[in-house]
C-alpha cells in the first residue's frame, strides 16, 4: 500500500513510477496526488488487481493504465479522476467496484464516469453505490435536457 504519497512528473510531464516492477500483482494506492496536477501512469505487465483510494483533494490530474494483466479495478473517492481514455487500455478488467464518490460540485464528474463506464465495455462485474448511480443520473438529465 502506497499511502500519503506526492508523485513527482518528469519534463514531459508524466510520471510512471511503477513500471521497474516485474512482479507486482496487487497495488493499493491511498490518497495519493501528482505535483503540479499532470500525468500518473500506470504500466506493469503483471499488476491484476489495483486499487485506488482517493480523497477529495486528489482532483485536477489525469492516470493513464497501461495494464495489460488487470483484472480487477476498485475505486473509492470523493472526485473522479480522469482516464487518459486513447493510452489506457482496459480491455481485461473483468471486475469494476466504484465507489464513495460524492455528488458533485465538478461540472465534469459525471462525463468522467460515463467515459470510464464506456471505457469498460467488456467487465463481468460492476459494483457500484448510490452515489455513483446519482451522478450518472446527472450526465443523463443534462444530456436529455439539450433536446
Amino acid at each position: 500500500m502506497l499511502r500519503n504519497f506526492i508523485f513527482c512528473v518528469g519534463n514531459d510531464g508524466c510520471t510512471d513510477p511503477f513500471s521497474a516492477f516485474n512482479k507486482l500483482n496487487t497495488l493499493v494506492i491511498d490518497t495519493c496526488t501528482v505535483r503540479d496536477k499532470q500525468n500518473l501512469c500506470m504500466s506493469s505487465v503483471t499488476l491484476a488487481n489495483l486499487t485506488i483510494l482517493a480523497s477529495y483533494v486528489w482532483g485536477g490530474f489525469k492516470f493513464e493504465l497501461s495494464t495489460p494483466s488487470l483484472c480487477s479495478f476498485v475505486y473509492s473517492g470523493g472526485y473522479l479522476q480522469k482516464l487518459c481514455a486513447s493510452r489506457c487500455n482496459l480491455s481485461s478488467i473483468k471486475h469494476v467496484n466504484i465507489s464513495g464518490l460524492m455528488l458533485p460540485n465538478f461540472t465534469d464528474t459525471p462525463l468522467a464516469l460515463f467515459n470510464w463506464l464506456t471505457g469498460l465495455a467488456n467487465i463481468e462485474s460492476l459494483t457500484v453505490c448510490s452515489i455513483t448511480l446519482k451522478v450518472l443520473y446527472k450526465k443523463f438529465q443534462h444530456f436529455h435536457s439539450k433536446f
